[in-house]
This record gives C-alpha cells, structure tokens and sequence, in this order.
C-alpha cells in the first residue's frame, strides 16, 4: 500500500483528534492526536500515555497517518452513500503481505476470505484519496 507521506509539521496540522500516525522508518512509534495534544501511543497497553516533546527526532522523522479500520458492514453502508473505502488482505503463504483492493465492487470479484478477514477503511479525506488504490462509491 502506497500511503502518503507528512513532514513533522505537516502531521501537526493534517492529524485530527482520534487518528494516529505511524513514523516512516522508526519501529514501532506511534502517534495519537488527542484534543489536549499529541500522545505517544507505540506500545499500545499503557493506561497513560506520554505526551510527545518536539525534539529533533520528532522533527527529523516522516509519517503515515494509519486509516481507522472497520466492519466490512460498515465499509458497505459507507460506499452505498457515495464514499471511498479500501480493503486490505493477506495472503495466506504470508500474512505480512498485505495488498489492496482496487476498483470495488465494479471490476472485481471479492472473495468471503477478503469479506471475513481483510481490513476495511474509510476514507477520511482528500489526501488519503490520492492514493491509486482508493476505492470510489
């Protein structure tokens, strides 16, 4: 999956409270905008989460705003009004590999595997639909 990518300042302005944000290239850091700020959500299980400092490795690092995953019902109701969704599967020799799914569902055959198991996404907004793989309600 070809997502974009943000500088630190950029990701200060485009992360609305509740997304997150993975770094580009730094295992496993994670962020979370919340209306107080911006949280450091990498190891998930933390009941309180830090708040991140402006540092020069915050500034020096790229990011990826995560899509918020849900049911494939709620992807349905979703492309039904006219919105784009996208789903994602791995294949079964190795669930690492994850692909997107194009052209939803005018072009293509979608499987019960990529119904049950694949991750569906709404999409949020213009800069998320850039990517070629969006799927257009």
């Amino acid at each position: 999956m070809n997502m974009k990518t943000y500088s630190a300042t950029e990701i200060i302005s485009v992360l609305k409270p509740g997304q997150k944000a993975k770094a580009v290239n730094r295992h496993n850091f994670v962020i979370e905008r919340s209306c107080a700020g911006i949280k450091d959500v990498s190891f998930g299980g933390l009941d309180d989460p830090e708040y991140v400092t402006l540092s020069p490795i915050f500034f020096s690092t790229k990011w990826q705003i995560l899509p918020r995953y849900v049911s494939f019902e709620e992807a349905l109701k979703a492309y039904k009004e006219g919105k784009t969704i996208r789903v994602e599967w791995s294949h079964d020799e190795d669930p690492n590999d994850w692909e997107m799914f194009k052209d939803f569902p005018h072009n293509s055959q979608v499987s019960f595997y990529q119904i049950i198991h694949g991750r569906w996404s709404i999409v949020e907004d213009d800069t998320e639909r850039e990517d070629d793989n969006a799927i257009n309600g």
